[in-house]
């Protein structure tokens, strides 16, 4: 399931990055199909491993290089298995780049083109001294004064609980909360859901959010899920932010989001991250309070 949950976003990165076929497609039209191959063909194939016979596979094998933008010999030689670790860098590594985790359309260079991961995520060379001069300014202007380094983004994923209810989830597997909001949703019949979920996000990719919202249990006419052209955090693109503002707002009054999306997201770029073309080096410009 997570192999299948990173394809669409996958697709949406190669298109993005200029790395597969575009004409007579949209950014929509190219992810549903991406969605489509992804739990149906590829998830079987996934399934059926070493059993799937050879023509089967080599179909597999160019059909999910195709979506993702990676040659059929890398999809090959990783078992029809790319981990994201490994595809934010060899994506584009043909022009000795690396893309981003949290927002995929960033792009940075290593000092050295050979390895398999990442040095780190060039998304936090974009936005890592905005967050920093920002809580500074608001510790600042709210009269606090604290001795304590801050560190944006701090990894803490090895010092996280991850039990639910004092025992280990799902045999040893992923924390999974959706039971409880499908539990919420039955027991609160006014109780709907917006999800926001970003094209270009490889930290929480929409499709598997997707895939977790349509468990049984869970109030599917009361789930609305709207897409941003924009990675994990919505509002550092302006006319995201925007939208999605305009959203909640629309969603609170009337019972569901107003449709603001323009007909081609792919055409939105950052108005307050500046990406750059595709194969260059982003940069970072001001960032309105």
């Amino acid at each position: 399931m997570s192999y299948a949950g990173f394809v669409p976003t996958f697709a949406a990165t190669a298109w993005y990055h200029n790395k597969v076929r575009r004409e007579g497609r949209t950014l929509e039209s190219f992810v549903d199909e991406a969605r489509t191959f992804a739990r149906t063909e590829y998830a079987v194939a996934l399934i059926a491993n070493n059993r799937l016979p050879g023509n089967e596979r080599a179909r597999v094998v160019q059909r999910l290089a195709e979506y993702t933008g990676l040659t059929p010999e890398y999809v090959d030689r990783s078992n029809l298995r790319v981990p994201p670790s490994r595809y934010f860098k060899e994506l584009l590594r043909d022009r000795k780049l690396v893309i981003g985790r949290i927002d995929s359309r960033f792009t940075y260079v290593e000092p050295e083109n050979a390895g398999e991961t990442a040095e780190w995520d060039p998304t936090f060379g974009v936005i890592g001294s905005a967050f920093a001069a920002a809580i500074q300014t608001q510790l600042n202007e709210l009269g606090v004064r604290m001795e304590q380094t801050y560190q944006p983004l701090r990894p803490i994923l090895d010092d996280w609980n991850w039990l639910l209810e004092k025992k280990t989830p799902s045999g040893g597997g992923y924390v999974n909360v959706v039971p409880y909001l499908g539990r919420a949703m039955r027991r609160n019949t006014d109780l709907r859901v917006l999800v926001g979920c970003g094209y270009y996000d490889l930290a929480t990719p929409f499709f598997g959010a997707e895939n977790a919202l349509s468990q049984d249990g869970v109030v599917q006419d009361r789930i609305d899920i709207r897409y941003y052209d924009v990675g994990h955090m919505i509002f550092l693109h302006e006319p995201s932010r925007v939208r999605f503002t305009n959203d909640i707002r629309e969603f609170i009054r009337s019972g569901r989001p107003a449709d603001t999306a323009s007909a081609d997201p792919s055409a939105a770029r950052p108005a307050t991250l500046d990406a750059g073309p595709p194969g260059r080096p982003v940069r970072a410009s001001p960032i309105e309070r």
